[in-house]
């Protein structure tokens, strides 16, 4: 569901941005409720009560503390929230390597690449690595420095950063087939 979410934001987003039209406010808005979307995600893959309790307190803080930043920036403005995106991008992080910890610890001899959130935690890690390191810099070099090349690497940048994020989530899905086929 999340997929669709992404390609129906990204096939909009990008037809406005054919068309000449602002479409930051899109990608403020989806960003939003991506990482609201995420942050549900591992308060259910988290095992542990205490990590349970950091994804409930940092997505209330995300919660609050950005909706006004997106709402903002989606109504009043043609910039990118980058503030928000960099806090939620953090958060996805932690919440990755908190997942990643406690499979690390967990007391199971399976390996942990035959485990497919395995591969989702990497995947988003990977992409909002990309995401601070883009996003977080855009509004200053958009409006500073905006010339062919830059608009380029703009755009290949996370492209490949999306090329990653779809292998490492691809693969584990295979994984999680591989899985349910084999019966365990």
């Amino acid at each position: 569901m999340l997929s669709a979410f992404v390609f129906t934001y990204e096939f909009a987003g990008h037809l406005l941005g054919l068309f000449g039209v602002n479409n930051l406010w899109l990608y403020n808005f989806a960003n939003f409720v991506w990482v609201l979307c995420t942050c549900i995600f591992y308060y259910y893959l988290l095992a542990t009560t205490q990590h349970k309790k950091w994804v409930i307190i940092l997505s209330i803080i995300y919660l609050t503390g950005n909706a006004w930043l997106t709402f903002g920036y989606t109504f009043q403005s043609h910039a990118l929230n980058t503030q928000g995106i960099i806090f939620g991008s953090l958060v996805i992080i932690l919440f990755s390597f908190l997942y990643l910890l406690e499979q690390s610890s967990s007391e199971t001899t399976e390996p942990l690449t035959r485990n497919p959130c395995y591969y989702f935690c990497i995947a988003f890690i990977c992409i909002h690595i990309v995401i601070i390191f883009i996003n977080g810099m855009y509004n200053f070099l958009y409006s500073n420095y905006r010339s062919h090349a830059m608009v380029a690497f703009m755009i290949y940048f996370p492209v490949a950063g999306s090329v990653v994020f779809n292998f490492l989530v691809s693969k584990g899905f295979v994984c999680y087939l591989r899985n349910t086929k084999s019966g365990e």
